[in-house]
């Protein structure tokens, strides 16, 4: 056979190693994974017989290259970790970097360090790197060099802060600071303050967001874990998807010598059961690191989810501290008493005087010419033109204004309706209504007896502490309503609950009930003309007997006339001090309540108590000065009176004083906040967030309220102004990280 190649056909053969084949090499040279060049010359075959399988030519036989199994992106998946501003807690020398959301920045070493390998990883890595290691240590060996503060500036801060509680305080917009930093500077040129004031809409709502809400309600918050104090809250009617349900406090400002009120949270809430408000309630005391051992009373409407019994705020609140005193609110039971009450006059004489007040503003409300028509009718019956009133079911005192100004009109307007050629359904009512002489008649007694229930209401309404005269005041009111329809005899020396009022012997004939002068004048007018017949006469007349007798029925239900604690309350009225019904064991009440608050339970104490008791009742008014002024003022003096020694002559009965007068008497205060939320969120502001800005301003203003100082003199603590200085800064940092 001639020497040449042989092909052969190895694709069943074993693959053998290399190192089987070519001599063994030392291990520091490389096996080349390439084959020899073409050029080199081939190794010589020998010969074979025919028999033998000719060997393979390794040496210029090309090997097949392995098949490159790695994927595309080499390693696992890669993700990269983002900033965290939470890593500031721990680390609060880092800082975000702008437009590099995986880095930060070392004020320290004054680097940028990525930190989207392991996030926080990274952070912890680079504090235990040699050169931040080294810059701390120098850092620590520097001595502080702290800068030279400009005069100037603190006086540029208080200007900014005393301006943005002006616009608070008078429901001013944000806006009108950026017409204001540059008129400052136009108006007083010559002075350095102004020319250095710059306090736009951004840097106000910054101001009093981040340093005023803040100091007002740090202040409160220490006051509550000092002393007692009282909650109130009420639920607003927003039809958003959440409604506020403003949570203020009472507390005893001993540093003013009053009782005041103050905003803690809007408590914004989604949904609206008992639940869901204790636990908005309950979160924002903790928040506060408040507990409820200082709570004294909470003032709640007479909702169901307020004032139920199994569940409701009030068991809830009841099942933390028994001891807390619930006040339903009495304005709204006065309210609902007058309401039922004209019910059933409805009931017995067919006169719905509410859906008559109702169509008679509809009627005029949208429309000019009917506005005009009606002033011509005034000038034929030489009376003056009154714009017609709106009443609001929902309105404590609206019924008795939109009944006193109908009567106002009242000519004008049976003129009017007489001549009136439209058939709309509402203009016909109005004009039959206006034909019954009784009309007239029932208007009257409603202006007469709804004087009752509105004078109470506003009694109810008032801000100063009444807990101490709220007792006889409903006392009261329930003998007024009583005596108006029952004899004197049923109710001399007896107990409203004890009367018999449903005894047909006990209630007054018809001439003998209480109806007003002007109502009996024109009944027995219009009876003798022969306007109205005796059975009109009678239908009133009882009428008049179920409005009285369902007002006085639902009082004696709701109001709370025999409330222990409000009988006990009692002995804090400086006027009653001296009265048979004064006596130590009112004050032992309230030390058996509240042991926490008042440890005065030792006969050492209880001594002394006593002793100051019953000198409290020898004291004369002379020794008071304005002893008829409101009762925190009158116990603040009191507190303040020394003995002989030196001491406090009423150390523990002020005391006991101060945490009766913190106890709430209505729910007033909580409509006077929704009332500040209309005043400041209008049509020009409505995107105002109520758990911000919105929740800032009425914190302020309510804080406010209670200083008896004007904004211009009102002292600004160095620690408010320094967090003014840095509100902006913050408020830009916060911006900026998002």
């Amino acid at each position: 056979m001639t020497n040449q190649k042989v092909p052969q056909d190895t694709s069943h053969e074993k693959k053998v190693p290399l190192t089987e084949v070519n001599p063994p090499m030392a291990s520091n040279v490389k096996v080349p994974r390439k084959e020899a060049s073409p050029a080199s010359s081939p190794s010589k075959v020998p010969p074979m017989s025919a028999s033998t399988t000719p060997p393979q030519d390794i040496s210029s036989q090309k090997a097949s290259p392995k098949k490159d199994h790695r994927r595309k992106y080499h390693g696992s998946m890669k993700y990269k970790t983002k900033f965290s501003s939470s890593w500031t807690q721990a680390y609060p020398f880092i800082q975000p970097v702008r437009n590099d959301p995986y880095s930060f920045l070392c004020t320290v070493c004054n680097c940028t360090v990525s930190c989207s390998h392991q996030g926080e990883r990274d952070v912890q890595r680079h504090c235990e790197s040699t050169k931040h290691t080294k810059t701390c240590n120098a850092l620590k060996s520097q001595p502080t060099v702290r800068p030279q503060q400009d005069p100037i500036t603190d006086k540029v801060t208080t200007a900014e802060v005393r301006m943005a509680l002006a616009l608070v305080k008078h429901n001013a917009s944000f806006a009108m600071a950026d017409t204001i930093s540059p008129l400052v500077k136009t108006i007083f040129p010559d002075s350095n303050i102004a020319k250095s004031y710059a306090c736009a809409r951004t840097k106000t709502t910054s101001i009093i967001n981040l340093a005023l809400k803040p100091h007002f309600r740090s202040a409160l918050v220490e006051q509550m874990k000092t002393g007692p104090y009282s909650l109130a809250t009420d639920g607003s009617n927003d039809e958003g998807i959440s409604k506020m349900n403003p949570l203020t406090v009472r507390v005893y400002d001993v540093n003013e010598g009053k009782v005041q009120t103050q905003l803690l949270d809007t408590c914004m809430s989604t949904g609206a059961t008992a639940e869901i408000l204790f636990e908005n309630i309950n979160n924002t005391l903790s928040a506060s690191d408040v507990t409820w051992d200082n709570c004294v009373g909470i003032s709640l409407d007479n909702a169901s989810v307020n004032m139920g019994k199994r569940n409701s705020i009030t068991s809830r609140v009841l099942n933390i501290n028994p001891s807390v005193y619930v006040n339903g609110c009495p304005c709204h039971i006065v309210h609902n008493t007058a309401k039922k009450a004209a019910n059933s006059l409805c009931a017995v004489t067919g006169f719905d005087v509410e859906d008559f007040l109702v169509d008679l503003y509809f009627w005029f409300d949208k429309s000019s010419k009917r506005k005009a028509g009606l002033e011509d009718f005034c000038k034929f019956c030489k009376q003056e033109y009154r714009k017609i009133l709106k009443h609001v079911s929902t309105r404590w005192l609206s019924l008795l204004d939109a009944v006193t100004r109908a009567l106002q009109q009242y000519a004008p307007l049976k003129s009017y309706f007489s001549s009136l050629s439209e058939k709309a359904p509402r203009a016909l009512r109005l004009a039959k209504v206006f034909e019954d002489p009784m009309t007239e008649v029932y208007l009257y007694f409603l202006q007469c007896s709804l004087q009752t229930f509105v004078s109470f209401n506003l009694y109810l309404q008032r801000e100063e502490p009444l807990i101490s005269t709220l007792h006889d005041r409903i006392q009261s009111f329930l003998r007024q309503l009583g005596c108006k329809f029952m004899k004197v005899n049923a109710m001399a020396d007896v107990e409203p609950h004890d009367v018999d009022w449903d005894n047909a012997d006990n209630q007054k004939s018809d001439i003998q009930l209480e109806i007003g002068l002007a109502t009996k004048g024109l009944l027995l007018k219009y009876l003798n003309d022969g306007s109205v017949s005796p059975d009109q006469v009678d239908t009133f007349y009882s009428g008049v007997k179920a409005f009285y007798s369902r007002a006085w029925e639902y009082g004696l239900e709701k109001l709370p006339h025999s409330d222990p604690v409000l009988q006990n309350a009692s002995f804090i009225n400086f006027v009653n001090r001296r009265n048979d019904d004064c006596s130590f064991s009112q004050v032992e009440f309230f030390v058996q309540r509240h042991p926490n608050l008042l440890p005065f339970a030792d006969p050492a104490h209880r001594n002394a108590l006593c002793d100051e008791f019953h000198e409290y009742q020898l004291l004369r008014a002379e020794d008071i000065p304005d002893c008829d002024s409101r009762l925190d003022a009158l116990w603040f003096h009191i507190g303040k009176l020394t003995c002989g020694a030196g001491g406090q002559r009423f150390k523990l009965l002020s005391q006991v004083a101060r945490l009766i007068l913190t106890l709430p008497h209505s729910n007033a205060e909580e409509e006077r906040v929704f009332s500040l939320v209309r005043k400041n969120k209008t049509c020009f502001r409505p995107n105002l967030d109520p758990d911000e800005t919105l929740g800032s301003i009425i914190t302020i203003k309510l804080a406010m309220a209670g200083k008896q100082q004007p904004v211009a003199k009102m002292e600004l603590p160095p620690k408010l102004l320094k967090d003014a200085k840095r509100a902006t800064w913050e408020y830009n940092k916060s911006h900026s990280s998002k």
